[in-house]
């Protein structure tokens, strides 16, 4: 199945997935090659050059940047959602209103999309 998603997703997704790399020291070719994927398409991932990604090649990457596939799901998820509100035409502020909605209420039937990459790096530097 395709994640497709809108150029500002995109960007957010692919600035996480670089943050964690670099915290981890990984080159492109690292997390290339322990994904099974090329290092441009990597690269095409982290500067949103590519909005329309298999979920596949996007859970892939999981292991080489040392992570766990749930919080890969989480930003796919968080980045679809994000899409949907963009495409439908809401600013930035009922965006971040209805987003806190998705959130509590995912809350409730046991989804927390809560993925805090900041804490992540915090943790891969201790």
């Amino acid at each position: 199945m395709q994640a497709v998603i809108t150029q500002a997703a995109a960007k957010d997704l692919g600035r996480n997935l670089r943050f964690i790399r670099h915290a981890r020291n990984l080159t492109l070719r690292d997390v290339a090659k322990g994904a099974g994927l090329s290092p441009q398409y990597v690269q095409n991932i982290e500067l949103a050059q590519r909005t329309t990604v298999s979920e596949d090649a996007f859970m892939r990457l999981a292991k080489p940047l040392g992570i766990p596939e749930s919080m890969i799901a989480d930003l796919v998820m968080r980045a679809r959602i994000y899409s949907a509100l963009e495409i439908r035409g809401l600013t930035p502020e009922q965006t971040t209103f209805v987003w806190r909605g998705v959130e509590q209420r995912l809350g409730e039937v046991g989804l927390d999309l809560r993925t805090d990459v900041s804490k992540v790096v915090v943790d891969i530097l201790t």
